[in-house]
């Protein structure tokens, strides 16, 4: 077994999140991006799938969401002009994804494992 610490991971996700929490509770659009990256390392580290493939198996709940707030991203970098109603919705799918691998500590095992 592994000397590595089990919520070393979690601990280094948590301090990111609140972080972007006091960015997304001031401009949700702005923050966006940074969110996108958090959730998709920790979907990564969990063993997620965070794009559907043609033909490919994966959770589309989750892919969906993320291609949701990618997709804000997209047009924010392309200098169009993303509404801050789309980017708070796309931040709270965002959370909800957040919440819940957090309740997954495997995710934390899987990357010392790598």
């Amino acid at each position: 077994m592994s000397d590595f610490d089990i919520g070393a991971n979690r601990h280094i996700w948590e301090t990111r999140y609140a972080a972007l929490e006091e960015e997304l509770s001031a401009d949700p659009v702005e923050p966006l991006a940074e969110f996108v990256a958090l959730v998709e390392e920790m979907l990564g580290a969990a063993g997620y799938r965070t794009s559907l493939d043609e033909g490919a198996v994966g959770e589309p709940e989750t892919a969906a969401a993320l291609d949701r707030a990618r997709e804000l991203v997209t047009l924010r970098e392309a200098g169009d002009e993303v509404r801050h109603d789309d980017a708070q919705q796309a931040a709270a799918e965002l959370r909800e994804l957040y919440g819940g691998l957090l309740g997954h500590p495997e995710a934390d095992a899987r990357v010392a494992q790598e």
